[in-house]
């Protein structure tokens, strides 16, 4: 078995890795076609017609062309760019846990990812069960017995919010006696929740048991209890004074690391008194504070009256060797953002994210948003929180960039996106190319085309991210609202000024809308456009539409088009004489064969057609 802490990379998450990886980067993929200069495109183009004698045999309107056109043996992490990704870790133990009933099996399959269990570890995945308490209370078990029954008061009180409800009394009430045993007391904010939770359910004995545990301590820890009671009425009889200490220096007492705690809590009310508490009993009792306590209260410091005095505890903390727990990052951040204390709530995750218990992914979501809410404040701090967890080994997701836009929308700000984007890029964060796309998305659904065009240029051209499948989306949305001619607008001035190629698709599309919207001239120019980046030419709307509504110079201009070398193919020309006379067009089609030059007026297989077909009923 392998020792704690040893770093082991299994061959399953190699794997996993490499799709996780592979599916990233192929997302986002850009043409490295440039023209050498805007118009380059569309004046070749109109350059090689206008030297063809076949074209000029027309009295050609070519030259109109050229106005067109991104249990013991369990897996630790190592160090980025190698970093294990531990919310894919995190998942993996969840949907182990979840995937049947708890059996030796379960244990096997745990074991088989090769991890040094920690205790990040087991409230993430503790986090993801709070709506299934059996499997919670079996991995609970588990873990409390792969790591020799060492875990702290916060995972022991998330437990116990987890199995503190209806069906589930017996198993709360037998941890609890664990607790007790392991000398862990019950934290304020987990009694709350409990509490409410039997109210809720008319557990009234449950509730009623609960309230005595927590208010006067059970029969076995009276002492304690009464020590902590003389405790508080001095430190809450006046402000903190010498007096105060002599009385509390008179009590005679031991403090044990679950009693502190319990009186910092009792304390939350006043966090003066309770650091001057804190400093106390590590120089009058020769107290060692550890992290619990000093987690009960850098969480009653963090608050606006008193950052510096918790910034400068954090420093101590760290100096000492511990960390934020979790559950008190999760308190101060809910509090920084409900006080609107951004810049400490940006703060607090930057450091956070470089401890060794990171916060998740959803915290980094969350945290995202209230940026978004509150953003004339976290508009410069998006790129501080995004660079701690780009460098933490993540990328950004798109439910992460959706929940900033929908924060945005529901505060009437939408139209702001396009500022923290480039925020965002300014800095060179990788998060900008899902960011740049998921705002062009949500803008296009709001049908604020011009914006979202505006932001696809302005990413194209300044940061070369942008792709092929955003235009294509942009261009539909165009189309969609029947604005054909502007999609065509947007496109030509992508190709002319950035080094996108569109999709074949996105050509075809657009080509069908414009013919569609009797834009037969746009959709000749890019007929030019589809050929430069080697594209078969899309001429078929062309044939249903020329013969029918068009003209002997819509008909020139497809053949300019599609021409390869000096002359368009021969069976183009037949078929759209073809075409004219099946329609009945016998004027337009005589017209066209006297304006083409020799050797097609000549042909015999057009020869043949005017022959075959009569000029009777023939339409002008």
């Amino acid at each position: 078995m392998q020792k704690a802490g040893k770093l082991i990379i299994s061959e399953r998450y190699s794997r996993l890795l490499v799709q996780k990886y592979q599916k990233l980067s192929s997302h986002f993929q850009v043409s490295d076609i440039k023209p050498e200069k805007p118009g380059y495109l569309f004046g070749s183009l109109v350059h090689d017609a206008h030297k063809n004698s076949f074209f000029s045999a027309f009295y050609s309107n070519a030259r109109n062309l050229r106005h067109g056109f991104s249990s013991q043996a369990v897996l630790a992490s190592v160090d980025p760019p190698q970093t294990r990704d531990q919310d894919v870790l995190n998942t993996q133990l969840t949907e182990i846990v979840l995937r049947s009933k708890w059996s030796k099996e379960t244990e096997t399959e745990l074991k088989t990812l090769n991890f040094s269990l920690n205790e990040g570890h087991v409230m993430h995945v503790l986090k993801n069960l709070k709506g299934n308490p059996r499997s919670a209370i079996e991995f609970f078990n588990w873990a409390l017995e792969a790591m020799d029954g060492k875990l702290s008061s916060e995972t022991y009180n998330s437990i116990i919010v987890i199995l503190g409800k209806k069906g589930y009394t017996t198993e709360f009430w037998g941890l609890i006696k664990t607790m007790r045993k392991e000398g862990q007391n019950i934290q304020e904010e987990a009694y709350k929740v409990i509490l409410k939770n039997f109210d809720e359910a008319k557990l009234v004995k449950d509730a009623e048991k609960l309230k005595k545990l927590f208010l006067s301590e059970p029969e076995s820890s009276s002492c304690d209890a009464k020590i902590c009671t003389q405790i508080l009425r001095i430190v809450n009889e006046c402000d903190w004074s010498e007096e105060a200490s002599k009385k509390l220096g008179s009590l005679d007492i031991s403090l044990s690391d679950e009693m502190v705690v319990r009186i910092l809590e009792r304390l939350s009310a006043s966090p003066i008194k309770a650091l001057n508490f804190f400093r106390w009993v590590s120089q009058e009792l020769s107290f060692k504070h550890g992290e619990n306590t000093y987690n009960a209260v850098i969480v009653l410091l963090g608050r606006e009256d008193y950052i510096n005095k918790f910034w400068d505890l954090v420093k101590e903390m760290k100096q000492e060797g511990y960390g934020i727990q979790m559950g008190t990052y999760a308190k101060l951040s809910r509090r920084f953002s409900k006080r609107k204390m951004i810049n400490e709530a940006v703060d607090l995750y930057v450091y956070t994210m470089k401890s060794p218990n990171k916060p998740s992914d959803h915290d980094f979501s969350m945290l995202l948003r209230t940026l978004a809410l509150n953003i004339e404040q976290g508009l410069n701090l998006f790129p501080r929180a995004i660079k701690a967890f780009e460098d933490s080994g993540h990328s950004v997701s798109k439910s992460s960039v959706d929940g900033v836009l929908k924060a945005l929308a529901s505060i009437g700000k939408l139209s702001e996106a396009d500022k923290i984007l480039k925020a965002i890029s300014a800095s060179g964060l990788q998060a900008h190319v899902n960011f740049q796309n998921l705002v062009i998305s949500v803008l296009c659904r709001a049908g604020d085309l011009e914006k979202a065009s505006k932001i696809f240029l302005w990413v194209a051209e300044k940061q070369g991210k942008a792709d092929a499948a955003t235009l294509e989306l942009l261009v539909n949305k165009y189309c969609d609202l029947k604005r054909a001619g502007d999609a065509f607008t947007f496109i030509k001035k992508v190709v002319e000024n950035t080094g996108i190629k569109p999709w074949h698709t996105t050509y075809k599309t657009l080509v069908e809308k414009l013919i569609g919207q009797n834009r037969i001239g746009d959709a000749l120019k890019l007929l030019g456009l589809m050929k430069c980046h080697g594209f078969p030419p899309f001429t078929d709307p062309f044939f249903e539409y020329i013969p029918k509504s068009g003209t002997v110079d819509d008909a020139v201009g497809l053949f300019a088009a599609i021409t390869v070398k000096n002359l368009p193919s021969t069976s183009v020309i037949i078929r759209m004489f073809e075409a004219f006379l099946k329609a009945g067009r016998f004027n337009v089609a005589h017209d066209l064969l006297s304006r083409s030059p020799g050797h097609i007026r000549n042909h015999a297989d057009i020869l043949n057609l005017f022959c075959a077909m009569k000029p009777q009923g023939a339409a002008a």
